[in-house]
């Protein structure tokens, strides 16, 4: 048996040696000549050594042997020296060598790679073509990608970018970032093609412009014979006689800065918000609304005053004879104990608060000052028995307003203050002088006029002005004149005055000349006039700080609560004690020496401290020296620490003389926390 395979393997490599090829798998009659070894199979696969990275090392064959590295999953093959993984030796790359570098006409000049789809997915050709504009798709080449320097002028071909590329249409303006600087058309280049602005931040077109409407002031004249101003606006003028001003001459001396105003005007013009010459007529309502202080200026043109709350003219109130007696009365008005309706024939009622904060019905004296900074509203009530006034800022009496004989002439005139073109100084005769702002938010000279209603509606506040040229007054509501004023001759006279009736402390009688008295009551907010006596405590509730007001009618203390007279305290003999020294001088005066058996006291905080009469040395991790300022017969000390990080315990050691040392811990072990100490001497 042995024999017989020994013939058999011994056939089998003659019969290798005579063919020198080998084919397994199907068709093996049929062989090529060229090959030495041939797999054919439409069912099976070639399965080549299948190692791990460790047995494939140990394996030194010729160069070009083939494993599958089951740790890799990847082909390796042997290059004579060492294994090269073929799936990282690949990596997706490729090297072309291309013709061109030393061929320009080469047709192996560019390398194009292109995508197309198959039944069995995606491949990718790669031709040797010139790339064109269908191989680069939008977006794909970004300047990210290129390189700074990398495509320069002999980098593109003569012809290549046409005029027709760089078309406006092509690339829109819409398509460049936000340029970083200025960006200059040129000497004479021009944006052209524009739509017409809507936006604030839009450009302007030439006809955007040009039909903005023309509301320039071309020139202003003044006539100094006939007082005669004259604006005119491109091919409209205006003029205004200012004859009937009171300083025209001054007005006069001002043309050169009357017609230097142009240029202010023009920029004037560019403030206004419109072009409408009648939108600054406002309303009695509107001017008093922003503001009701006329500041002295005087209204003028007022109509006879019909309704009660008409303005009264000079002419109503001079006409008015004095017999028109009115009687103040107790109204059926106001709450019992709290207020009292205050009743005037012909005239509006008022309410009187009658309640007051305290019992005592004589505190009630008052200063002015303290008067007026509870309240400046006196809502038509009369003060009465005012001295004659001396000083400026004394308040006039009525005997001293009408015994003015009307002699103080005083003359209005333009100073040599203001800015010009925006204020003018207007000075009056031994007066202040006043700074009037002349300037307007708008070019039209004419849309000023306005009705006394209007300016009213506007602002009531005239902050000093005076209001000129008022007629006569004769209706009730007509504003009054200085005139009328002046003229009054003192036959309507009503004086206020406290009578003989009413019930003491509870009540008061009021009187008037000519008029029917009132009574009113001038208890607190209940009908009981004892209840008002309080207790100090409920004082001291209301409020404990007497502001060095003084305390006066007390008796002598008894209980230990009482409060202490001066008497009581200048009396007290104090005997010497135990730590008290006392000297007596004259005048019941004394000084106290205090013995205090504390010698020194101090906090540590974060390892500082600031105690006294001792000092504190630090010498970390808990441990403190404290030296005392003196040196005591006996001391104890007292030690506290603060667990505010934990558990901590404190020790004193190394007690001498006038020092000792502190210790602190934490479960045993050195810890630092704060802690405070007091020396106590016996």
């Amino acid at each position: 048996m042995k024999t017989h395979i020994l013939y058999l393997v011994i056939g089998l490599l003659m019969i290798n040696t005579l063919s020198g090829q080998v084919k397994i798998g199907n068709n093996p009659q049929t062989l090529h000549p060229a090959s030495v070894l041939e797999l054919e199979s439409s069912t099976r696969a070639l399965v080549i050594t299948r190692v791990t990275t460790g047995e494939m090392n140990n394996i030194n064959p010729l160069a070009g042997a083939l494993v599958y590295n089951t740790d890799e999953d990847c082909l390796h093959y042997y290059n004579g020296t060492e294994w090269i993984n073929i799936c990282e030796a690949l990596d997706n790359s490729f090297t072309v060598s291309t013709l061109a570098l030393y061929n320009v006409t080469s047709r192996d000049s560019t390398v194009v790679i292109t995508q197309e789809d198959t039944p069995d997915g995606i491949n990718y050709n790669y031709e040797v073509n010139k790339i064109g504009s269908d191989n680069i798709t939008n977006f794909s080449v970004l300047n990210s990608h290129i390189a700074v320097e990398t495509i320069t002028n002999d980098k593109i071909q003569n012809g290549t970018i046409t005029n027709a590329k760089l078309d406006k249409l092509s690339i829109p303006l819409s398509g460049f970032g936000t340029p970083l600087t200025d960006v200059s058309m040129g000497n004479a280049a021009k944006l052209t093609n524009l739509q017409n602005p809507t936006a604030p931040q839009d450009a302007a077109t030439k006809s955007y412009v040009d039909n903005l409407a023309d509301d320039d002031i071309t020139g202003v004249t003044f006539n100094t014979t006939t007082n005669q101003i004259t604006v005119t606006e491109g091919a409209t003028s205006f003029s205004a006689n200012l004859s009937s001003l009171e300083e025209s001459a001054d007005i006069t001396a001002n043309t050169a800065n009357i017609t230097a105003n142009t240029t202010a005007i023009n920029n004037h013009i560019a403030a206004d918000g419109d072009l409408s010459d009648t939108n600054e007529i406002q309303n009695i309502e509107e001017v008093l609304a922003d503001g009701n202080d006329a500041n002295g200026a005087v209204i003028t043109g007022l109509g006879t005053p019909t309704a009660a709350t008409d303005a009264a003219t000079k002419a109503y109130v001079d006409a008015l004879d004095g017999s028109d007696d009115q009687d103040l009365a107790i109204g059926a008005g106001g709450t019992p104990t709290e207020s009292v309706e205050l009743t005037i024939t012909d005239g509006a009622s008022a309410t009187i608060d009658i309640r007051d904060a305290d019992p005592d019905p004589l505190n009630e004296i008052q200063n002015i000052e303290e008067v007026l900074a509870d309240g400046n509203n006196a809502n038509g009530a009369v003060i009465t028995g005012l001295g004659t006034p001396t000083a400026a800022t004394d308040a006039a009496t009525k005997a001293y307003v009408d015994a003015l004989d009307g002699s103080d002439d005083q003359d209005l005139a333009i100073g040599a203050g203001g800015t010009p073109t925006e204020s003018v100084e207007l000075t009056i005769t031994d007066g202040a002088s006043a700074t009037i702002d002349i300037r307007d938010a708008d070019p039209d000279p004419l849309n000023e006029i306005q009705n006394i209603e209007e300016v009213l509606a506007d602002g009531n506040n005239a902050n000093g002005a005076v209001i000129t040229g008022l007629g006569t007054p004769t209706a009730a509501t007509d504003a009054a004149t200085k005139a009328y004023v002046d003229a009054l001759d003192g036959s309507d006279d009503q004086d206020l005055a406290i009578g003989a009736g009413g019930t003491p402390t509870e009540s008061v009688e009021l009187t008037i000349t000519d008029g029917a008295s009132a009574t009113i009551d001038i208890r607190d907010a209940d009908p009981d006039p004892l209840n008002e006596i309080q207790n100090i405590e409920e004082v001291l509730a209301d409020g404990n700080n007497a502001n060095g007001a003084v305390i006066t009618g007390l008796g002598t203390p008894t209980a230990a609560t009482d409060a202490a007279t001066k008497a009581y305290v200048d009396g007290i003999n104090v005997s010497q004690g135990a730590g008290i020294t006392v000297t007596t001088p004259a005048a019941q005066e004394f000084n106290v020496a205090v013995t205090n058996p504390v010698i020194a006291i101090g906090r540590i905080i974060s390892g500082a401290s600031t105690p006294v009469g001792a000092t504190v040395t630090n010498n970390t991790g808990g441990s403190y020296t404290v030296n005392l300022s003196t040196t005591p017969t006996n001391y104890v000390v007292q030690l506290t620490v603060d667990n505010n990080t934990g558990p901590r315990t404190i020790q004193l050691t190394n007690q001498a003389a006038s020092s000792f040392s502190v210790q602190i811990y934490n479960a045993g072990a050195t810890s630092d926390s704060d802690w405070s100490f007091t020396v106590i001497s016996f």
